[in-house]
């Protein structure tokens, strides 16, 4: 059972974190929803992940960068001291 999968990643590897999504053929797609929905780590890991398989699309480079900046700009403004 998927349960006892999750349990033994826990116990075993301390996993605590685990991110589901439906099985889908458009993984772009699907790095552009975690975006829209705010899990930018997770998007730019998939862009990321894309980009090593398409190292001269233009569109993912500017999707990953995008998501960046947007990375960098929130560690700024979560460390600063205001």
């Amino acid at each position: 059972m998927w349960v006892d999968t999750l349990l033994d990643y826990y116990h075993r590897l301390r996993m605590d974190t685990f991110t589901f999504w439906p099985i889908t053929q458009n993984v772009e797609a699907q790095a552009r929803l975690f975006a829209e929905q705010g899990y930018l780590r997770k998007a730019a890991e998939i862009y990321r992940y894309l980009l090593v398989h398409e190292p001269h699309c233009d569109e993912l480079r500017k999707a990953l960068d995008t998501l960046e900046s947007r990375l960098a700009y929130t560690f700024v403004a979560n460390s600063c001291e205001c």
